[in-house]
């Protein structure tokens, strides 16, 4: 049984799909039908927890939803999630999420954006195992770069291009 939303794509209802098979957790099914026959095209697309960006010029505030992976950064959303404040300077009142919702989502197969997935963990929300490993490799890849780039720049301070002088 399916229920086709405002958001343009078609919700599987009570997790089952058409036929009765299983979906895969986390992706969304979008099914068109051709000319009115019950032949059906599937296309699987992630759920992403990710931000989007509210309040006014120099005072960002964030809301945490669960939108489709090819919305917009301000799109339509599946379910908001809750908000994060960067500016106030009590740190209890920085962030506010419905953790339950998230938990939900992230069971379900979404996919946090990499500063949700960051913000998630300090929180212990989530798989943490992974997220230090992705840290690690994060890290180890700027510091890679961070070393070439430093390495580029004594090369080029040791041999200076030279110059054509015209006579």
């Amino acid at each position: 049984m399916w229920f086709e939303g405002d958001l343009g794509f078609h919700l599987p209802l009570a997790g089952r799909g058409a036929a009765g098979y299983s979906l895969d957790p986390g992706l969304v099914p979008n099914v068109l039908f051709q000319f009115g026959t019950t032949r059906s095209v599937w296309e699987y697309h992630v759920v992403r927890l990710r931000f989007q960006r509210t309040g006014r010029h120099n005072h960002p505030c964030y809301r945490l939803a669960a939108i489709d992976s090819r919305t917009r950064r301000d799109g339509p959303v599946i379910e908001n999630l809750g908000w994060y404040n960067p500016i106030d300077p009590d740190a209890t009142k920085q962030v506010n999420f419905n953790e339950d919702r998230i938990k939900y989502w992230l069971s379900v197969g979404a996919l946090p954006s990499e500063t949700v997935e960051d913000i998630l963990a300090k929180r212990g929300i989530g798989n943490l195992k992974a997220w230090e490993e992705r840290r690690k490799s994060r890290s180890a890849v700027v510091a890679k770069n961070k070393v070439t780039a430093a390495a580029a720049a004594a090369e080029a301070a040791a041999n200076p291009p030279k110059k054509d002088v015209k006579k």
